[in-house]
């Protein structure tokens, strides 16, 4: 009887499962042209970033370009992208903003405003958003949800920020930042493709993998990629610190490597 008034009536129930399909779909869409166009890009070998990462600037490299150039043609796109300037101010600010649901069942997101130089411990976020909170008149224990990006800081299950709000509302259940989350799979493709190219020189080498502090799956990949490859290593190392086409960073990093892993 209760399923079949949520399939007749317009209940906050079904309302809700329209919008996360509708949430769902657009990312979605959103995601596959990023993807294809870090496909193209990986295949030719060009390289994503420029001078700047400012939409709209002509010196914002590839990646950018590439993106703009197809908003031009394809408005949902063009909509996802916004122009923006970074803020140059330098100053740390944490962005608060809460999502409420009308009584028609409609969702609703709202920015709160920053809050300037509260610190980068978990203890000192949540004070700052417990404060900022309560200045509004919101109760925590209203809370039903809260996401964050994936530092460290932000979503560790035992002292992260996250933990700490859920000890003071057992309902607030904590989601990843799609948009932070995107952003690393970008970052992580981009740095695995430069990995590749440099690892070229040496045939029949296994790639070596990224190390995620917070995975312990990752560190038994990376101790068994060292283990098995150990002298194509060594030898890319040397390879690479004597290659003058190389960046000066990267040969540097390489000769100290090198002697890192030697001694």
């Amino acid at each position: 009887m209760v399923f079949k008034t949520i399939s007749k009536l317009k209940t906050v129930d079904k309302l809700q499962k329209i919008e996360i399909l509708k949430e769902e779909s657009y990312w979605r869409e959103i995601l596959h042209r990023l993807v294809e166009t870090i496909k193209f890009l990986s295949v030719g070998g060009l390289a994503f970033r420029g001078d700047d990462q400012i939409l709209g600037s002509c010196h914002n490299g590839n990646y950018l370009g590439f993106l703009e150039l197809l908003a031009k043609f394809y408005p949902f796109l063009s909509t996802h992208i916004i122009d923006s300037t970074p803020d140059m101010s330098k100053i740390d600010q944490l962005t608060v903003a809460v999502r409420y649901i009308m009584p028609d069942g409609s969702p609703i997101e709202c920015f709160l405003g920053f809050l300037l130089s509260v610190g980068h411990k978990a203890e000192e976020m949540e004070c700052a958003v417990l404060i900022c909170l309560s200045n509004l008149d919101i109760d925590i224990k209203n809370c039903r949800g809260q996401s964050y990006d994936n530092a460290q800081n932000m979503p560790g299950i035992y002292n992260g920020l996250q933990a700490r709000i859920k000890q003071k509302s057992a309902t607030a259940e904590f989601v990843p930042c799609s948009a932070h989350s995107l952003n690393l799979v970008r970052t992580f493709a981009a740095e695995m493709t430069s990995i590749e190219n440099q690892l070229k020189v040496i045939p029949n080498s296994t790639l070596l993998k990224n190390l995620f502090p917070t995975r312990w799956s990752s560190r038994y990949a990376v101790c068994k990629s060292i283990k098995n490859d150990y002298p194509r290593i060594i030898a890319a190392l040397q390879e690479i610190s004597k290659d003058t086409s190389q960046q000066p960073a990267t040969i540097y990093e390489a000769v100290a490597l090198n002697k890192k892993i030697e001694n």
